[in-house]
């Protein structure tokens, strides 16, 4: 596999290698968690038939002058924590939400030319869109899609649960644009193990072990997506698989996909996962142990500082995606680009653009001689 960080396939998977221990499977149904319906109800905004207001300033820069709702703040909040059913049964502890601050300042630097049909540049603390380009339209997502597999995953499950592949990877390989972590029907690996080879290869087959093993069945688990994206207030988001696959409802757009790279970096174990850039990780194949080495297609980690996660995606109807997230100096800007044909050049220049042409509160703003001012 081409390591480069420009690599811009994102395809792929790395043989498993045999050494020889036991090991038992064990995968039990995870109980759904209630429908929070009022955060439905709050985001909704006038008749059912109309698209909700989107909250970017218009135009290609929106300057930093459109946040988020609270609403959309307070929905964002992770799940969890004393008396939480869904942390009491997971063990997930996720970091509680930044609060909205105020917006950082525009300082005029134009926005760089970039390939994608549509990208959105998010500040982390205020949700304040920093670059708006058809970023509320709904587009297919692909791979992207494992962000929110990911996070119902951890979300109704433990890390350390054991997961029994349903699937050989040849066979998804063989049916259509699949990548995946080389399982073979049978193996055994962790619910940890498993995310990494679904976040750093994109793994179809360790979605598909994942949406059995949480749900029984992945239109089960295309439920709990579901859910999380109207827990969210994803308003131009709909889930039918855990892969990212092309279906016609199978939807999302950039604002949406930044919410939802938000709302995963609030887990520190989703957050060490796609900071990985390579591991090994171990599984049983016929009472051996198996070996899968992992290399992450985030072209950026270890390459633009800053970057410490993202997930990559490609079908042919939706051309490349990505979402990155970097963080310089204590703040965070999170980047999508959708159906881009220049993933890692693209996302660099927003990446850089963002840091230069925003300052925010409380830091230095170069005056007009380059000196400076408080």
């Amino acid at each position: 596999m081409n390591t480069s960080p420009f690599d811009p396939s994102g395809r792929g998977f790395r043989g498993a290698r045999r050494r020889g221990l036991p090991a038992t499977a064990l995968a039990a149904i995870a109980v759904t968690p209630a429908l929070l319906v009022s955060a439905w109800i709050f985001f909704r905004s006038g008749d059912d038939d109309l698209p909700p207001a989107p909250p970017a300033a218009a135009g290609t820069a929106a300057d930093g002058a459109a946040t988020a709702t609270d609403g959309v703040a307070a929905a964002l909040a992770p799940a969890g924590g004393e008396g939480s059913a869904r942390g009491a049964t997971t063990g997930a502890t996720p970091q509680p939400a930044v609060p909205a601050e105020p917006t950082p300042m525009a300082l005029g630097i134009p926005a760089p030319e970039i390939s994608a049909s549509a990208a959105i540049v998010v500040d982390d603390a205020s949700l304040a869109v920093l670059l708006d380009r058809n970023a509320f339209e709904r587009r297919p997502p692909a791979s992207v899609t494992k962000i929110a597999t990911a996070i119902v995953a951890l979300e109704h499950r433990r890390l350390d649960e054991e997961v029994v592949a349903p699937v050989h990877y040849w066979d998804l390989a063989l049916s259509g644009d699949s990548s995946t972590m080389g399982l073979e029907t049978g193996d055994v690996l962790t619910l940890r193990d498993m995310l990494y080879g679904l976040m750093l290869v994109s793994g179809n087959d360790a979605a598909i072990a994942i949406a059995e093993h949480v749900a029984g069945g992945e239109q089960q688990f295309v439920r709990e997506m579901n859910e999380l994206a109207l827990r969210l207030g994803l308003q131009d988001t709909h889930f039918t698989n855990a892969s990212g696959l092309y279906a016609p409802d199978h939807y999302s757009s950039a604002w949406d996909l930044a919410l939802l790279s938000r709302y995963l970096m609030r887990f520190p174990d989703l957050r060490q996962i796609v900071g990985t850039e390579e591991i090994t990780v171990t599984g049983t194949r016929d009472g051996a142990e198996v070996e899968y080495d992992l290399y992450n297609h985030n072209p950026l980690l270890n390459y633009t500082p800053g970057v410490d996660g993202g997930k990559t995606g490609f079908t042919e109807e939706a051309g490349r995606t990505f979402t990155v997230t970097a963080e310089r100096d204590g703040h965070r800007v999170y980047v999508v680009l959708l159906d881009t044909s220049l993933r890692a050049q693209d996302a660099i220049a927003l990446i850089e653009w963002a840091f230069e042409n925003h300052r925010w509160p409380g830091q230095e703003t170069p005056g007009p001689t380059g000196s400076a001012t408080p």
